[in-house]
Order: C-alpha cells, then structure tokens, then sequence
C-alpha cells in the first residue's frame, strides 16, 4: 500500500506541534500503511518567530513552567500521551542557570532557573529546535520525515482531490494532505500603510532619513535608526515593548537598582527619542509576577471560598435565602 503523504507548511512551534501529534497518534493506532511527512521552512526547524540569534533582552510573555510542546495527563482529550520535556526541564538539563539578569550555561554560578521566570525568546528558539530533533530521531515505524529548507510558492488542487505543493527551485510535492501552519507571516500592507509610505516618500525630500517601518521582523531593522532620531511608535502591546527594548538595552542602556524595589535608567547615549501612541491610549499590562502556579489556579487571599459560604450563612440567617447579590 503507498504511504500517505502529508505537507506541513511552516515548521515553527505550530508546526512542531502537528508533527509531535501526527507521529504520537501513528504510533498509537498503528495504521497498515507508511507516513510520509514532509516539512517545508527555510528556517531552523521548531523556530518560527524565535530565531535562536535574536538578542537576549527580548523575553517570552508566558513563565518557563507554562510552556511545553508536549502534552501529559493533566490535559483534557490531549489523545495519545508522548512524553518529553517542557521549556524549564530542558534549561535546566542544558545546564542554563540565573546569573544576574542574564541565562547562561554554568556549572555552579547563579541561581537555578525558577518556574515563574520570564526566559530570553532565544532559549525557547534552542528548545523548539531541541523538541524537533527529540521528534525525528524517535519516528516510529514507517514513518518518514523529509525537512525542505525552501520556501512553498504555491498549492494547486488536482483531479482527484490531492495537492501539489511547488517550493522554490520548481520541485513539487504530491500531497494527500495539507496543514498550513505559517504563523507569523506578513500581511499585505493595509491602504493606511501605503498612504503613510506614500508620505514618507513625498517627505524623504526635505527630511532623506526619514522612513517608515510596517513590520521590524527581524529586530536586526531597527538597527538603521540613528541615536538622533525621533521614533513613533503605534500601537503600546507586547511588541511596542520589545521597540523600546531594543532601542534601549539593546543600544546599551542598563537599569539599575533605584531602593524601594524601584529600577533607574541609565542611558547610553545611544538611544534615539521614543514616542508611544495608541487609540486607546492604554498601555497593555506588562509581564506580571505570576500568582497561579504553572496550573494556572489562582489562589484567593481574600475572596476564598470559606468567605463566601460565611456570607451566604450570615444572608440566610437575615432573609431566609443565601443568594448572594
């Protein structure tokens, strides 16, 4: 019988998740015909968006202990259980200690990673990329798994219902099945970018370095900003956070210990001036210290469940009811 062939466009964590998936279900049913899996991305496989080779000072948003490709008990419906390691386990196997603010390897300096700390995108990067070596040296039988570090042009849908997946260079793949997992990929540019890049233009004859930035994947764009340059920046999420960062720290600014639990900033004269804009003119929450343990169960201080049973107690003795208003 042939084996099915199955394309998966993009080998960032999405990616890397459907092939943890597709290889941990083969090995459970143990279906009577081979698997070809064929994964297309230029890239470090299990990467995507967090190149191993990004700066340091740009952080995950979720704790070490919340992020694993692999799914255990504890998960509802997760289907066949594949065991392996989760972010923190990984760091800490790899010998990655807290040193200061920074991760290193180390033998002894620091202090041991802790399950609330927030690690550098480019740990997750090596660990994404550790997951997927995990992944192609335990396929079960008759499994195959072919890596094209090329780019998918285009899919077109034959006759009976397969795909033809063409990547750069001409080669085409024949696919019974295609998962799309291309993540964080550019968008076209809206009619409000092309009019302000149509400013920009019209502008750059009174002011030549004058430009405008739709999308700074990868970072290493805002390097072309000047010291003396005055930056806007739209929008104040997560991603504003890490344009200041890099313009920041990332031009060799340090924060430094203030007392009172307070950070002072001291600049190193490298860093352009910065305005932030929003529609709503609220900034998004930054990375909080987590409360919840990496369950995700927040732990009452003062709303327990005790203080609303007394309340309910205390409303029934008063009214003859214990509904609550």
């Amino acid at each position: 019988m042939q084996p099915l062939h199955i394309v998966i466009v993009g080998a960032g964590p999405r990616g890397l998740g459907v092939l943890e998936r597709l290889t941990a279900l083969y090995a459970d049913r143990k279906p009577g015909w081979g698997l070809h899996i064929h994964l297309i991305d230029p890239a470090e496989p299990g990467q995507g968006a967090h190149s191993s080779l990004q700066p340091a000072h740009l952080l995950t948003n979720t704790v070490a202990g919340q992020i694993t490709l692999f799914a255990d008990f504890s998960v509802r419906d997760a289907g066949p259980i594949k065991p392996g390691p989760s972010l923190l386990d990984w760091a800490r196997a790899a010998g990655y200690r807290r040193v200061g603010e920074r991760y290193v390897r180390t033998c002894a300096d620091g202090e041991e990673i802790h399950e609330n700390d927030y690690l550098p995108r480019a740990m997750l990067g090596e660990y994404l990329t550790h997951v997927y070596d995990l992944l192609a040296s335990s396929l079960p039988r008759n499994v195959r798994l072919t890596h094209y570090r090329r780019l998918a042009e285009d899919i077109r849908p034959l006759a009976d219902g397969r795909q033809c997946v063409h990547i750069a260079g001409g080669f085409p793949i024949i696919a019974d099945c295609v998962v799309m997992t291309t993540g964080h990929s550019e968008n076209r540019a809206s009619e409000e970018d092309d009019l302000l890049q149509r400013q920009v233009l019209s502008g750059q004859r009174k002011n030549p370095r004058l430009q405008f930035v739709r999308s700074f994947n990868p970072i290493s764009v805002l390097q072309s900003i000047s010291s003396d340059a005055q930056v806007c920046v739209q929008g104040i999420g997560l991603t504003a956070y890490d344009i200041v960062s890099e313009l920041t720290i990332g031009r060799g600014g340090r924060f430094l210990p203030a007392g009172n639990g307070r950070l002072r900033y001291q600049p190193s004269g490298r860093e352009p001036r910065m305005i932030l804009c929003s529609r709503q003119g609220v900034p998004f929450s930054a990375r909080a210290v987590n409360q919840k343990g990496i369950g995700g169960l927040h732990r009452a201080v003062f709303f327990t469940r005790a203080w609303i049973d007394g309340l309910r107690r205390q409303k029934k003795a008063a009214t003859g009811s214990s509904k609550l208003d």
